[in-house]
């Protein structure tokens, strides 16, 4: 996954959140970050095929901030797909912490 900069959400719609079933989110040899991709359609409110074709066609996106500070030790590892953006915060165990789905929405005119 690539490094990079997220801007901030302007408004939220929505925002939700999944307690009791956290994505698995596990590291190859490479130290790359590999997400089971039925978990993250069903996080999109997609099918597993839509979410391919997304993938194939470069429309998700993802980053991965490594936290400093007071967030030392854990990772925010992020996809958005048009308006929706996944977020989960990993301890220094890559364990999920907790993850939330925003629905991103442009500026009022």
């Amino acid at each position: 996954m690539r490094s990079r900069q997220w801007p901030e959400p302007v408004c939220h719609r929505y925002v939700k959140r999944w307690e009791n079933k956290p994505v698995l989110i596990e590291r190859d040899a490479n130290g790359d970050f590999i997400l089971e991709s039925s978990e993250l359609a069903e996080r999109f409110g997609l099918s597993l095929a839509a979410l391919r074709r997304h993938m194939r066609h470069g429309s998700v996106v993802s980053t991965v901030e490594v936290g400093t500070a007071e967030h030392e030790g854990t990772k925010r590892v992020s996809l958005r797909l048009g308006n929706r953006l996944w977020c989960a915060v990993l301890n220094d165990a890559n364990e999920v912490q907790h993850e939330h789905m925003t629905v991103l929405r442009g500026k009022a005119s």
